[in-house]
This record gives structure tokens, sequence and C-alpha cells, in this order.
């Protein structure tokens, strides 16, 4: 047996609100990617308690075939994301910020799902912001995040993102994270604007005006014009104008979706605090027009941005997954190869 086939094989997987992503992974490279086009979402709409375990049987299968394909054989399964959120696959409690690598490393559970799989889970909790003990008289500054924090792990490896700087990560939902001097996560913001867009889209009279799927450009003039009408009105009056776009103005989708995603991020761009507070650069994780629309909104407002790519997220991802649980293993099993 080659140096390379003695190195341990495993399985990570990220389940986010709308897709579960699964890497086959060996030492630092990813032989094979899976994808299923399902996620928590699913979950919480059909309120079957199989679900989750059903999305993640077919993708550790998918991998697993992978696998032996190539002669090899999987050691562990390592997750993040809302598989350990309540409906996922078994909640595990928000760990407090500041929290980095360290600190999750002590947090990861290994727990045992043989309905799903053979192989253990390693799982890795999310981070809490706002204090150690919530208030709801402090409501305002407290988050959660599940994910981001193993993705904020890998591009601090990277090199992508540096300590004291932001992550902006703009999935289904969309959340600013600063990152303290010493590289953990201090704070969070949290909004569901991008499943609010997503429910425009698909479930209101807005239909007929906007692109279907994500939004892949932008037209700068109309996002300009949605962020300065939102100034003078409130959301749902702008989200309502759209509307008057189509109808009365005959306005074509691409730029109706460009008005709105204007508006939209106008509106939580009011709504933050201080922007001037925020470390720099930014880090815009995201693709199509609703990270150049960030993009173009903060670099306005005088932040330095750094785009970042889909592929580049995913690898983040995977090496954080990667280092917080060599950090356990060293932490546990002195000794063991990482």
């Amino acid at each position: 047996m080659n140096e390379t086939n003695r190195m341990p094989l495993r399985l990570c997987v990220d389940m986010g609100t709308t897709n579960t992503r699964l890497w086959l992974v060996q030492g630092s490279s990813i032989l094979a990617s899976f994808v299923e086009e399902r996620g928590l979402r699913n979950a919480a709409q059909t309120a079957d308690s199989d679900t989750v375990p059903q999305i993640l049987r077919a993708l550790i299968g998918q991998a697993e075939a992978a696998a032996s394909r190539l002669s090899l054989e999987v050691e562990c399964i390592l997750a993040a994301g809302m598989l350990t959120s309540p409906l996922g696959l078994r909640e595990l409690p928000h760990i407090p910020a500041p929290a980095g690598a360290q600190e999750l490393a002590r947090a990861v559970q290994r727990i045992s799902v043989p309905e799903v799989s053979c192989q253990a889970f390693h799982l890795i909790p999310g981070v809490r912001t706002g204090g150690v003990t919530p208030k709801l008289g402090n409501l305002h500054c407290i988050d959660l995040i599940r994910g981001e924090e193993t993705t904020v792990t890998g591009l601090l490896l990277d090199g992508v993102l540096s300590k004291g700087a932001t992550f902006l990560s703009l999935g289904s939902h969309w959340k600013i994270i600063s990152i303290d001097e010493d590289g953990r996560i201090a704070a969070s913001r949290t909004t569901l604007l991008g499943e609010l867009i997503h429910v425009i889209q698909a479930n209101t009279v807005l239909a007929s005006a906007l692109p279907r799927g994500r939004f892949v450009t932008l037209k700068k003039g109309w996002f300009d014009r949605g962020r300065a009408y939102q100034r003078n009105e409130q959301l749902g009056r702008s989200l309502f104008s759209v509307r008057l776009l189509e109808q009365l103005f005959r306005i074509d989708p691409l730029e109706c979706s460009s008005f709105l995603l204007g508006a939209v991020i106008e509106s939580e761009l009011t709504g933050m605090p201080d922007i001037a507070q925020l470390g720099e650069p930014i880090v815009v994780g995201g693709t199509g027009a609703v990270a150049e629309g960030w993009a173009t909104a903060l670099a306005e407002k005088g932040k330095a941005c750094l785009r970042c790519a889909s592929d580049q997220l995913e690898a983040a991802f995977v090496h954080g997954l990667q280092h917080i649980f060599q950090l356990y293993s060293a932490r546990n099993h002195p000794g063991t190869a990482a």
C-alpha cells in the first residue's frame, strides 16, 4: 500500500437551508463532491423526521460507492451546519463567542447514527454571540450561526480572511461576521433576506416581474434606483413598487430584480449598526447579483471588499472542518495520525 492509500479518507458534510453538500476528502485533497438540492427547509416543511436521514443516506451512499471504486474505505464523517440544529441529525448547543478553532474543537461531539451510516459522525457546533447568558433585553445583539464558523476557520487558514476583518456570507441567510484580533468569531448579525427574496420570487404577485432562480446579472442603474427609492420608503412599499414597474412601465425582469435587490440591501444597510466599525477587508462570500450588489454598496460606503468565489468557500469549509477535527483528535487521542 502506498503512502497516499494510507492517508485517512473522510466524508465532510454541510447541510444548509436549501442544499446539502458532501465531499470525499483524503488528506488535503477533495477527491469528489456530491450535492442534494434539499436541506433543512425541506425537513421543516414536511415535518418528516426521516427527511434529514434520507438526504444523508443518499449522499453517503454515492460517496462510499466512489470510495469503493478507488479501493478506499471511509474512516469517519465530519459535519457542521444545520445538521446540529433541532431539525437536523442531532441538536448541539451553540458555544458562546468569542470562539475560534480551539473552542470549537473542545465542543466537537462524536455520535453514532446507525440508521444513516455505520461510520461515526463528528459534529461541530455553531456559535452564539451576544453574551454568555442571553437576555431578552439584549435581543438586538444576540445572534446564531451554524456552518459559517467552520468556513471562517478555513478562510483564516487559507489567508483569504484576516484577523480583525469581516466575513459577509450571502446564502439563504445573510450573515455579517466580525473576527477579533485573535482570529475568533466575536459578533455576528443574521437576516432572512436571502430567503425573503426566494419567497417573493416563488409565492407573490412579483413572480412574473422577476427572473427565476438566483439573480445572476446586476443592472447598476436600476440597483441604484432601488437603493435611492428605499431611502424614502419602507421596504413593503419598495417591494410593491416592483409591481408598478412591471405593470405600468413594462420594465424587464433584470431591471426589476436589480431595483428590488437595491431596495433590500439598502434596507439592511439602514438597519445595521455603524458600518464604519466593521473590520476590513470585508470578504464577500456569495455569487451573482447579490454579491455584486453588496460589494458595490459597501465600496460606496468606503469599505474595502474582497469577493470570494463559491469554490473558495467550499474549499475553506472543508479545510476548516479538517483542521477543527485534527485539533479535536490531538486533544482526545494524543499520538493519533491527523
